[in-house]
């Protein structure tokens, strides 16, 4: 694997808030252009899953910011 560089990601619009046993959810579209020290382009395309804690009592701010959950990112072929 080559280095990296550069890089720049494209964020889209999000996704509609979801909900769930005290949290909220959030999807957020992304493509990911970056370019190795050969010259070689690649592109990466997927989401980012955001969470947070609603405010539900005992929560800390730390958990009511949003957080990167999980991410869904491929390499395009």
């Amino acid at each position: 694997m080559l280095p990296i560089v550069s890089i720049v990601e494209e964020v889209g619009k999000p996704g509609s808030l979801e909900g769930a046993a005290g949290s909220l959810y959030i999807e957020i579209p992304v493509t990911v252009t970056s370019v190795t020290s050969n010259g070689t382009p690649q592109r990466f395309r997927g989401s980012y899953k955001l969470r947070r804690v609603n405010n539900v009592p005992g929560s800390t701010p730390n958990q009511r910011r949003w957080h990167i959950y999980s991410d869904n990112i491929s390499l395009e072929q």
